[in-house]
Formats: C-alpha cells, sequence, structure tokens
C-alpha cells in the first residue's frame, strides 16, 4: 500500500469516548480507513460479518476518515459480492462503506509463515 499511497499507516487509532478503535490500515490523502478479515469457513465469514457491523459504529468520524472498506479474504465462496452488498443495504449500513471480496487459495499458517 505504502508504495500506491506514500501516506498509507498500519493501525490507526480512532478515538471515542469509552474505546479506541484501530482500523488496519488508513490513508489519509483520501481520508480512507480499510478493515481486513481472513475468512476460511462459513462460520468465520459470518463472525466477520459481525465484526464489521461494529467496526461500521466505532470508525465512524466524519472530520477524519470518509470512506471505510471492508476487505474480504474467503478461501472459499462462502458468500458473493452480491450477497454482502445486500447484507450490508438491508441492515442500513452508511454508504460510506464498502465490501470487497476476494477469494483465493490460502490458510492461517501458510500467512503467518509469509510476514
Amino acid at each position: 500500500m505504502i508504495h500506491v499511497f506514500p501516506d498509507s499507516v498500519r493501525e490507526v487509532p480512532i478515538h471515542k469516548v469509552t474505546k479506541i478503535y484501530k482500523a488496519d490500515i488508513g490513508i489519509r490523502s483520501i481520508k480512507s480507513a480499510l478493515e481486513f478479515k481472513f475468512v476460511d469457513s462459513a462460520q468465520e465469514a459470518k463472525t466477520a460479518i459481525g465484526g464489521i457491523y461494529a467496526d461500521v459504529c466505532g470508525y465512524e468520524r466524519p472530520e477524519q476518515w470518509k470512506y471505510f472498506y471492508a476487505v474480504i479474504y474467503m478461501t472459499v465462496h462462502f458468500f458473493t459480492q452480491q450477497q454482502i452488498e445486500a447484507e450490508f443495504q438491508d441492515s442500513n449500513i452508511t454508504a460510506k462503506w464498502k465490501p470487497i471480496l476476494i477469494y483465493g487459495k490460502g490458510s492461517r499458517k501458510a500467512m503467518l509463515l509469509s510476514k
């Protein structure tokens, strides 16, 4: 990310009255925060969506961040892009949030070894 957006930072603190939320990545020049979820089971997919619901409330800071992206990497097509977009609409998630689904092979163990 830093090669495309030099002002990108990891673990961006977003302060609320009683809690500090941390977006995985923030890009200050375009006022965007990104949250990444890795999913390798249907249950984890549901849990990730629930986690995004919590992030929606916690990340909302109009003066600091205008756009939010929920990037969900799925090892299997547990849900489609259209299903997640419909879920966001049905849940009245603000249009500032955009889900991005990515599908591919992988596992947590492989991800950890590559770091």
